[in-house]
């Protein structure tokens, strides 16, 4: 975001900051710490379907659980359990269903820019997923399901307002590459969420 010189002096100054956020509480919420949180948005599949007579739905809700520890301003390690939502699709004689949950260890990089309390940063690491998959005729005669685990990498990128020392909200697109296997066709993920954390 750009800023006219004027207003980047102001800021250097403190003033116009958000009322109760300082030069030295900005400070404190990148010291080392402890943290977790929650975060809610939607998750896009990136599947092949899209035959003639197959309608397909590829979003839906996803949601995580995170926790990590921030080095120091630059660096963080962070863990979550994330639920990536699922993908349907439908045809005249069936109706098929994928969806997958996640546990995943990236590190984080971020770095202070702009504004007090604003954070960019991005994310790199593993997942460990679990997808279930289940077909269905519509005649209800037929019916089969498989389940897969597998193991890929994941990024991310974001912003994080650090409102005070101990909390801060933070929006951010993260991407699965291949979640899937051999027995139910891998897809990527993508997921857009808010989220808000705290430090202890």
């Amino acid at each position: 975001m750009k800023r006219s010189k004027a207003f980047a002096a102001i800021a250097v100054l403190g003033v116009g900051a958000p009322t109760g956020f300082s030069a030295s509480a900005l400070a404190q919420a990148q010291e080392p710490a402890w943290y977790l949180g929650a975060s809610v948005g939607h998750a896009k599949w990136n599947t092949t379907c899209g035959n003639s007579g197959v309608s397909c739905d590829e979003k839906d809700t996803a949601w995580k659980l995170f926790f990590g520890y921030q080095f120091n301003r630059y660096l963080a390690a962070e863990g979550a359990y994330a639920d990536l939502g699922k993908a349907t699709s439908r045809s005249s004689s069936a109706t098929g269903e994928a969806k997958s949950s996640a546990w995943e260890l990236v590190g984080v990089g971020s770095y202070a820019i702009g504004a007090p309390g604003f954070v960019p940063y991005a994310k790199l690491g593993f997942y460990r997923a679990r997808t279930d998959g289940s077909v269905a005729s519509t005649s209800g005669n037929v019916s089969l399901s498989e389940s897969e685990a597998n193991t890929d990498w994941t990024a991310g990128l974001g912003v994080r307002y650090d409102f005070r020392r101990d909390l801060a909200v933070r929006a951010e697109w993260q991407h699965y590459n291949s979640v899937g296997g051999d027995d139910i066709a891998d897809s990527d993920i993508d997921t857009f969420s808010l989220g808000v954390l705290y430090k202890f």
